[in-house]
């Protein structure tokens, strides 16, 4: 897909290094448009022969696995995939180091944005020995996780590292390839739109678990253009990661925030049908879903101790009309046209809902 290989190799050290791509079915599902039809394969089948083709056929000494998965999908590769080193991950916006305890091997998030980075050291040949006294060593060294594979011998020390631009100097080549860009792309972006008075919390960790007062502003804004009863858009929208500081707005910025070229709509729905969609919505509470639900024109609470699909507390819907909600009654409803269209498993809005 998109010319991406599906494994890679290296030499390293006087090793052989042996890289594979895995992506799980839910982050394909999120793609809105694809040139050509994917078919998508079972990632711990397909991981195992590549990782098989790599050892066997090409004589690697270390295969690497790089995901773009959920940790819960990592975290099963490292367990049930033999032949795999290092779990290197993605997808997720956060930082964590861990050891796969039946399998002993290092699965790595190296959070977003370049915040945060990974300093990785593999030992071969080391005994058990060795690693016991290694690990010893560095059990009082804050933000280190060591693991240990007596199969194979190999000892690995996972670093966390906290980026400080101030810290750095900046890459020469690698600023005059962005000023290339930016002065391709940023004519107009330094422009004025708008000015808040408070800060403005948009960083993964609360757009995806939290109402937050920037993910309400834009659901306001996308309420009122729409004259609609009530408005959805996921936490997953805002991309930049970051407090808003107080200060203008510029259309720079809204560029970053809101990356992606997605339109949005008007549903006519019934209040049974919405219901659904907030049941979606929170579906994958506490894992950090595009989809958690950022609102405007009503209020709700929901049960994460619940079963999926039955977590929305029905009686704590308010209006911001002060009308009673009814189930029976119709709304309509302002989101995202990928939500419209199914998207993030909104299929009931493509069932029961109408673009009006």
């Amino acid at each position: 897909m998109g010319g991406l290989l599906r494994t890679a190799v290296m030499h390293k050290a006087g090793k052989k290094i042996g890289f594979i791509g895995i992506g799980e079915r839910g982050w394909v599902e999120t793609f809105k448009t694809l040139e050509v039809p994917v078919q998508y394969l079972k990632y711990k089948k397909t991981a195992a022969e590549l990782t098989r083709k790599l050892r066997e056929e090409q004589g690697c000494d270390l295969v690497i696995a790089l995901c773009h998965m959920r940790e819960h999908h990592d975290v099963k590769l490292a367990a049930q995939v033999p032949g795999i080193d290092l779990v290197l991950g993605g997808h997720d916006h956060f930082y964590k180091a861990q050891v796969e305890p039946m399998s002993g091997i290092a699965v790595v998030k190296s959070g977003t944005d370049f915040k945060e980075m990974s300093a990785i050291k593999m030992y071969f040949g080391v005994s058990q020995h060795e690693a016991a006294i290694a690990k010893i060593k560095l059990e009082g060294k804050s933000g280190v996780v060591t693991s240990y594979v007596p199969a194979t011998k190999i000892f690995t020390q996972v670093e966390h590292v906290q980026v400080k631009s101030k810290d750095h100097e900046p890459d020469a080549v690698m600023m005059e390839h962005c000023g290339m860009l930016a002065a391709e792309f940023g004519a107009g972006m330094d422009k004025v739109i708008g000015y808040t008075a408070i800060d403005m919390e948009a960083r993964t960790e609360y757009s995806r678990m939290q109402e937050t007062n920037l993910g309400y502003f834009f659901a306001e804004l996308l309420r009122t253009e729409f004259k609609a009863d009530f408005a959805i858009i996921g936490g997953g929208t805002f991309r930049l990661d970051e407090v808003v500081p107080e200060g203008p707005l510029t259309l720079g910025w809204v560029h970053g925030m809101l990356p992606f070229p997605d339109e949005s709509c008007s549903i006519k729905l019934k209040g049974s049908t919405f219901i659904e969609a907030l049941e979606n919505a929170v579906s994958q509470y506490p894992v950090l879903e595009g989809r958690f639900p950022q609102v405007a024109g009503f209020k709700f609470s929901f049960d994460a101790s619940k079963p999926k699909g039955s977590r929305v507390l029905k009686d704590s819907i308010t209006l911001d009309s002060g009308a009673p909600f009814k189930e029976d009654d119709y709304y309509s409803l302002a989101t995202v046209s990928y939500w419209a269209d199914g998207g993030d498993d909104f299929k009931m809005l493509v069932t029961d809902g109408e673009v009006i």
